[in-house]
């Protein structure tokens, strides 16, 4: 439920005051936290963000921060350790990311990609609370119940595109009643090959989706290859040499 203007503004530094009480040092830098910090976090840090902004990534998915240093550690509170003060901060910034980027462009809702409910409890799916903040920032409805996993998956991590891809295909449901004909914000927490992205993209489009844009909390940065003198490729670290085994016998072992 969207608050008016009036009850946010008597609402929001009371929610600033106790999550300032309840809190310790500042999670980023551990320094006392000022009378001014915003979820738990001192002013310093929040500034400091702003090196973290990725630059445009072409048409893929539009995001608020690089998924690295201190981003890493605020996605890490929200989402597993269930500090849900700081969805609204963060939610806010992804919001003005998708201004600085589409401020002309119209959308007509915004869905948050669903979460695994055995992985994470509901009140956990960090996707769910940005999008929730994004879409009263851009003054959006929330279609809450737009798209559903049809069942779960396992951790992605450490897998290639490929195998991720695969193993998504599917895994999405999209509501054409709810979708249908309308321009749709997808919103994610951490986008790292964008397989799950596109799954949903997938799935939303076939649902008759007019067309799907993406905004996530954040991209994980791309691996730089470190190429030899050769330019063959990443350097390989320098293997020991092979100790001579000596004369063989029939067996194939040393004599």
């Amino acid at each position: 439920m969207n608050r008016s203007p009036s009850i946010r503004w008597l609402v929001d530094p009371w929610r600033d005051l106790v999550a300032l009480l309840a809190s310790g040092p500042c999670p980023l830098c551990a320094r006392s936290l000022p009378r001014r910090a915003v979820a738990g976090v001192c002013p310093a840090c929040w500034a400091g963000l702003a090196r973290l902004v990725p630059a445009p990534h072409g048409d893929g998915p539009v995001t608020a921060f690089s998924y690295e240093g201190p981003i890493v550690v605020l996605h890490r509170r929200l989402k597993f350790a269930g500090d849900l003060s700081l969805a609204r901060p963060l939610g806010r910034r992804m919001a003005a990311a998708w201004r600085r980027r589409h401020r002309s462009a119209r959308f007509d809702a915004v869905v948050p990609l669903p979460s695994d409910p055995l992985r994470l409890p509901p009140r956990r799916h960090s996707a769910r609370r940005l999008a929730r903040v994004v879409a009263r920032e851009l003054e959006l409805p929330l279609a809450r119940r737009a798209l559903r996993k049809t069942r779960p998956t396992r951790p992605q991590t450490g897998r290639p595109r490929r195998e991720r891809l695969v193993r998504m295909e599917g895994v999405f449901r999209a509501c054409p009643r709810r979708v249908g004909g309308r321009a749709i914000l997808l919103v994610d927490d951490v986008v790292t090959t964008g397989a799950t992205v596109a799954a949903a993209r997938n799935a939303l489009a076939a649902a008759g989706a007019e067309r799907v844009g993406v905004l996530a909390l954040a991209r994980t940065p791309r691996p730089v290859a470190v190429r030899n003198p050769a330019g063959r490729g990443a350097a390989e670290p320098a293997r020991p040499p092979r100790e001579d085994p000596g004369p063989r016998t029939a067996c194939g072992r040393p004599s």
